[in-house]
């Protein structure tokens, strides 16, 4: 014996109705599907010798590998020694990448005096939707990428003032200098005699 399934009793009862809420349902699912939808790649630029105490700039090049545009919501820089701290966010977004197209986004990162010698932890998150089918965008999407950087220590301060004319380095310096400034002294002394 048959028994309708709830889709024969529908398409029965009304084939409009039944067309409808198909489209409906298909509709929603790629609209919720598309929000992880967007394709895209990340590379990450920063000068190769990065001393703590200075102020640098870094560059992160995104690459839309997707074949539709991409709206980039949000996007944020933190370092590993700011880990408690907000990102810091980029003010050129959002921005449209269209499908193939690429931008580089630019930050200028002041490395803290205090930041401990080695490799520290750049992290950039991104927040971006696709064209949506209800609405102009999707909802947003995040994906993070990590970088590392390699900071060498601060300078020593010279110790020295402005009022110095040879910074004492080492005992050396001292060695050389003090016998010269005496001769120089005596050489002085005795030609003003001699007048």
């Amino acid at each position: 014996m048959w028994h309708p399934t709830p889709v024969n009793r529908l398409l029965r009862a009304s084939p409009t109705a039944a067309i409808f809420s198909v489209g409906l349902i298909a509709a929603l699912a790629l609209s919720s599907g598309a929000a992880d939808a967007w394709q895209a790649t990340g590379g990450f630029t920063a000068p190769t010798k990065i001393t703590a105490g200075g102020e640098y700039t870094f560059s992160f090049r995104l690459d839309n590998t997707g074949n539709s545009s991409m709206r980039i919501a949000y996007l944020g820089l933190r370092l590993d020694w700011s880990a408690n701290e907000p990102y810091q966010e980029h003010p050129d977004v959002p921005k449209v990448l269209t499908g193939g197209g690429s931008f580089a986004f630019l930050w200028s990162v002041a490395i803290p005096a205090n930041a401990t010698a080695g490799q520290h932890l750049v992290r950039i998150t991104i927040q971006a939707q696709d064209p949506g089918m209800i609405s102009d965008w999707s909802e947003n999407s995040t994906r993070s990428w990590d970088y590392y950087i390699n900071v060498a220590a601060a300078p020593e301060p010279d110790g020295g003032g402005k009022w110095c004319l040879v910074s004492p380095d080492s005992i050396l310096t001292y060695l050389v200098w003090a016998p010269l400034a005496a001769g120089l002294a005596v050489i002085t002394h005795k030609s003003k005699r001699k007048k």
